[in-house]
C-alpha cells in the first residue's frame, strides 16, 4: 500500500475524531440555541402536544392583556377618585370622625334606652312593651 494513502487515511481518521469531539463539546450549546430558536418562532401543534406560540404572538397577547388591564384600571380609578381636592382616604376618615361624634352625642340616649329596656323588658315578669305608644301591647289585644 502506498504510504501517501495510509497518511491520508490517518489524517481523515484524526480529523473525523476531532470533529466528533468538537461536536460532543458543542452539543449542549447547540441544543440550547435550537431551543431558543423554537421559543422565538413557536411550534405548531402535533398529535398529543398543543401548539406553542412564538415570541411575536406572545407579545401581541401581552399587549392585548395590557390594554384590557389599562381600561379596567381607568374604570376603577373613575369609581374611587373624587371630584374635589381630597382623596378617598380623606373622605373615609371624615366619615369615620363624624360617625364617632354621632356615637358620642348619642351616648345619653343609648343609656336611657338601656334603662327603659331593663324597666319594661324585665320588670314584674311582664312581657316587654314596645317603645311606640301607638302600638298596642300584646296583653291589651
Amino acid at each position: 500500500m502506498d504510504p501517501l494513502v495510509i497518511t491520508a487515511a490517518g489524517v481523515v481518521v484524526v480529523l473525523a475524531g476531532l470533529a466528533g469531539w468538537l461536536l460532543a463539546k458543542a452539543w449542549p450549546a447547540l441544543r440550547k440555541f435550537a431551543w431558543f430558536v423554537d421559543d422565538m418562532t413557536g411550534e405548531p401543534a402535533r398529535p398529543g402536544v398543543p401548539a406553542r406560540p412564538g415570541i411575536s404572538e406572545r407579545l401581541a397577547a401581552l399587549e392585548k392583556s395590557n390594554k384590557e388591564l389599562t381600561t379596567h384600571m381607568q374604570s376603577v380609578r373613575h369609581h374611587v377618585q373624587n371630584d374635589h381636592e381630597t382623596n378617598l382616604r380623606d373622605d373615609v376618615d371624615g366619615i369615620r370622625d363624624r360617625l364617632e361624634e354621632h356615637v358620642e352625642a348619642s351616648a345619653p340616649q343609648l343609656e336611657m334606652l338601656a334603662t327603659l329596656y331593663k324597666e319594661w323588658g324585665q320588670g314584674a315578669g311582664k312581657k316587654s312593651r314596645p317603645l311606640d305608644p301607638k302600638t298596642p301591647n300584646e296583653e291589651e289585644k
